[in-house]
């Protein structure tokens, strides 16, 4: 279950990570609605694909600093945003192998353990998009060996029997969701999507529900994941919204300290390279 308090008190122990993934479609109304419906929720990490943008920069939500992208002559289609009780307690490194990928190698700064027996929790945001009938993220560059706590989410556009056995895919498609998975289970991911749980569901009688957003851990994580849900109300997108909760070793976050933005809890926002 999910704390429905947003405001943790002082020294509240925080005992869980909660990941909410979401592919906005581009649109504002989206983004506004779904940190609205969040807003009493303690989530730790919203990542976003295809995210709105203000001149440029994926917008500033409150209660969370943005960490997107910055890799050069390349539209942001992928941001992080991290919830405020977490950023003074946590350092962040952050990596773009390619534009569509957005990884966070988080360690805390007491030097204290995130995920039992691991130092170090990685949480990688992907939108596979589609150009000219090839995908922007190869297999091999999403799918890598981690020896740290790991969980992958995004928009892979890509499809698997497993997730959703009565799709009717072309032979290429089926081989290419595959490759996918094959490659993440040679490097120890598996998937938490649940059988039949539709995460795109178009708002026309024409096209037919698909699984298409995934989430997955790999084995140093797997074992603490507490649920996988799509119980967020419908956002004005048409792909769902997924909340994934690990367990965490429980400790005291660091307050963060007052921003001077004029809006509670607001941060700005932080970039990365390749």
């Amino acid at each position: 279950m999910i704390d429905e308090s947003n405001d943790l008190p002082d020294h509240t122990p925080l005992q869980n990570l909660t990941v909410l993934q979401h592919n906005c479609q581009g649109s504002n109304l989206v983004f506004l609605t779904l940190f609205s419906l969040i807003r009493n929720r303690n989530i730790s990490f919203v990542c976003l694909q295809d995210p709105p943008l203000f001149q440029g920069d994926p917008l500033r939500a409150p209660g969370y600093q943005c960490i997107s992208s910055n890799v050069s002559g390349q539209k942001k289609r992928v941001a992080t945003y991290v919830n405020c009780f977490l950023t003074e307690s946590f350092n962040y490194l952050c990596v773009s192998p390619v534009a569509d990928v957005l990884q966070l190698l988080m360690s805390r700064n007491d030097g204290g353990k995130v995920v039992e027996g691991h130092e170090r929790f990685s949480l990688i945001n992907t939108y596979n998009r589609q150009v000219d009938g090839n995908n922007t993220v190869p297999p091999a560059t999403l799918f890598t060996d981690n020896t740290n706590s790991s969980l992958i989410v995004g928009d892979l556009k890509v499809h698997t029997m497993y997730t959703d056995p009565e799709q009717d895919i072309s032979t290429a498609e089926r081989r290419k969701g595959e490759h996918y998975f094959s490659v993440a289970g040679l490097h120890g991911y598996a998937l938490l999507n649940e059988p039949s749980i539709y995460t795109r569901t178009p708002d026309n009688n024409t096209t037919r529900p698909s699984v298409i957003d995934y989430t997955l851990a790999n084995n140093q994580l797997a074992e603490f994941i507490k649920t996988w849900r799509t119980n967020i109300p419908h956002t004005g997108s048409d792909h769902r919204a997924i909340i994934t909760t690990s367990s965490s070793t429980t400790f005291t976050p660091t307050r963060p300290s007052p921003t001077g933005t004029g809006l509670p809890g607001e941060q700005a926002g932080s970039q990365c390279g390749n």
